[in-house]
């Protein structure tokens, strides 16, 4: 009679991606003007955007900038995407929409 020794499970490993977690940085046809990502919910401004944490799964965001003014909602987006990988090109990408 043989004793089947248990074995405690490995833990399943982490999945790795090469370039992610990322942020969309496509801007659709329509993306237009200075506004993009932003969005006024009762008098505060939200920023809204896509996160790929790995390419099976996409996450919406949306944080407010607590502020009422626009001027400085577009000034703490411009900030926020500046700090990330990824949003300078999307930065770009609007600042093109916007002058065309």
């Amino acid at each position: 009679m043989s004793t089947l020794a248990t074995v405690p499970a490995a833990a399943p490993a982490a999945r790795v991606h090469a370039g992610f977690p990322r942020l969309s940085t496509r801007l659709p046809a329509n993306a237009g003007g200075p506004n993009h990502h932003l969005y006024n919910n009762n008098g505060t401004w939200f920023i809204h955007y896509t996160l790929y944490p790995d390419p099976f799964t996409k996450q919406r965001v949306r944080v407010s900038l607590k502020t009422a003014s626009l001027d400085e909602a577009r000034s703490r987006r411009d900030a926020f995407f500046g700090q990330i990988p990824g949003g300078e090109s999307l930065l770009r990408g609007m600042a093109r929409a916007s002058a065309a």
